[in-house]
């Protein structure tokens, strides 16, 4: 929601298998932008920890570069 309160919890097994399509595919950097980061960044974090697990090696988070109410470039 808009007060940073989670809604739906983040489904682990299903971020680890869209990032590992990422990941087999050649990716090599991420940036991980999700709806509502900037009031409650925990999703972000968890993505960009699976992540880096998985190998990406550049991953940025919005919460922690542009903690902004909204997408910036």
């Amino acid at each position: 929601s808009a007060s940073g309160e989670v809604l739906q919890p983040l489904d682990p097994k299903a971020a680890r298998l869209a990032l590992q399509e990422l990941r087999d595919a050649g990716i090599e950097s991420l940036a991980v932008a999700l709806l509502h980061g900037a009031k409650n960044g925990a999703h972000e974090r968890e993505v960009g920890r699976l992540a880096r697990e998985i190998g990406f090696t550049s991953v940025s988070l919005s919460c922690e570069t542009a903690a902004l109410m909204k997408l910036v470039a």
